[in-house]
């Protein structure tokens, strides 16, 4: 079995130069809802190149970044640079190595997926203060729309690993839920569309998991089939790429 923690070796500057950002109308949601205390730090868990990271650290908390992967953690510090407030942490979802009850925040942007959910789970007791609560998030493509599937298809065609968006799992409320305590957990939705010319497109798609690298075989098909669509789907050079932002908040089970 793949370890889920190398899945992006490789991939990290792909990662960091393309994969998209989350809606500000997310975060007023988010921190409506939890009330940190000054002191209170967030534990951002498989932070990868830092996307979320910076825009928790936008709205002036202290985070603990926490990514297990080296390529993902040295993109991060490239792009975060000294930021007040974070520290990055070479540690995974089952075992952060944070001390206990030191946050009041968990988030995990675009990661969930990827965990042991009974072992993070257990993690999220232990590093969370008394009713600190934990966000699952992620940016997920309109499964209705045309171009999802016809992007799905090519990635079916010509990548062997790739076993549906988000690792082939679920992030519908029903596969989500047990995850928190009495099944009891705030969800959300939010326009999230991108807009991405050719080398941008391109550049998303090859950050996936499951993407071949230049090196490989497949890949001079890959990206000829996804010129094809680029040019099939986009108007005057840009391709508008219907997004959702989906989002769950609560106490782990």
């Amino acid at each position: 079995m793949q370890d889920n923690t190398r899945r992006f070796d490789g991939k990290a500057a792909l990662y960091g130069q393309y994969r998209p950002s989350y809606p500000a109308e997310y975060f007023d949601y988010l921190f409506q809802k939890v009330r940190l205390e000054p002191e209170d730090a967030i534990a951002d868990i498989g932070a990868g190149t830092g996307i979320f990271t910076r825009q928790l650290l936008g709205r002036g908390f202290s985070v603990f970044a926490v990514e297990p992967g080296e390529d993902m953690r040295r993109q991060g510090r490239e792009h975060l640079g000294d930021a007040p407030g974070l520290r990055w942490v070479s540690g995974s979802a089952e075992q952060t190595t944070l001390p206990p009850g030191s946050v009041g925040l968990i988030t995990a942007a675009q990661a969930f997926h990827w965990f042991d959910r009974e072992k993070f789970g257990a993690e999220c007791r232990r590093i969370l203060r008394p009713s600190g609560l934990v966000a699952l998030v992620w940016n997920i493509r309109a499964p209705e729309c045309a171009l999802t599937q016809k992007c799905a298809e090519i990635f079916r065609r010509y990548c062997p690993g790739f076993a549906g968006f988000s690792g082939g799992s679920s992030t519908e409320p029903d596969t989500v839920e047990p995850f928190f305590l009495n099944g009891k957990m705030g969800y959300r939705q939010f326009s999230n569309d991108l807009f991405y010319d050719w080398d941008a497109f391109l550049g998303r798609m090859l950050s996936s998991s499951y993407a071949p690298k230049e090196q490989d075989a497949q890949y001079p098909a890959l990206v000829a089939a996804l010129r094809r669509i680029f040019e099939e789907e986009s108007q005057g050079g840009i391709l508008r790429f219907p997004m959702r932002t989906r989002s769950f908040l609560g106490r782990p089970a």
